[in-house]
């Protein structure tokens, strides 16, 4: 969990006693985190800290290689959502709400980071529009709006926790112009943005 310590350790043992170093990375972009010993300790983790961990062992009997272990630390927290908005093609940039005519295309970007992966539910008010699954990488729509209207489409996101989860549809009926939900939740809790379209009034 996030603000946790951890402790990783490598039994190495050998004659002559072997140097054990550490590294860490992704893939085979492992490098050097300048700590030497049996024992890598982790303080107050962070998100960052969700990656795969490697020890070294070495002595100078026989080997021209070292031995090495992997670790995979996973670190568990709450979904960290965003959402952007284009209009028309155009970016918004004042994230809460948006004006809005009809006609108006909209794109609402839901963007969660989150470990466990979650489920995402975009909302219209208090109506389900559809809902992205995780285990299965699915979007199921509810049946309980007009569906037609809406396009729900996922993105993975350059990191391995996260994914976009994108409602696109027009402005052509009142009701369009509402408050919407982009709930995401896993194992550790749930998090909520909203983006109000309000409907830009005739003078």
């Amino acid at each position: 969990m996030l603000g946790d310590t951890v402790n990783l350790w490598c039994n190495a043992t050998g004659y002559p006693e072997p140097t054990v170093t550490w590294y860490a990375g992704s893939g085979e972009k492992l490098e050097s985190i300048g700590i030497s010993g049996n024992m890598l300790g982790i303080r107050n983790i962070s998100q960052s800290c969700n990656t795969i961990y490697q020890c070294q062992a070495i002595n100078s009997y026989r080997m021209k290689k070292p031995v090495v272990k992997n670790f995979t630390l996973r670190v568990d927290f709450i979904p960290d959502v965003s959402v952007g908005i284009k209009l028309n093609g155009k970016e918004i940039l004042n994230g809460g709400s948006v004006l809005g005519r009809k006609k108006d295309r909209v794109v609402l970007s839901c963007s969660i980071y989150a470990v466990p992966p979650p489920n995402v539910t975009w909302s219209r008010d208090n109506i389900t529009i559809g809902t992205y699954h995780h285990v299965n990488g699915a979007i199921e729509k509810s049946s309980n709006t007009d569906n037609f209207l809406y396009e729900l489409k996922t993105k993975a996101l350059e990191t391995k926790i996260g994914i976009t989860v994108t409602l696109d549809f027009t402005l052509d009926a009142d009701y369009t112009f509402a408050s919407y939900h982009c709930d995401a939740e896993n194992e550790v809790g749930s998090n909520r943005k909203t983006v109000k379209i309000n409907h830009v009034q005739k003078r």
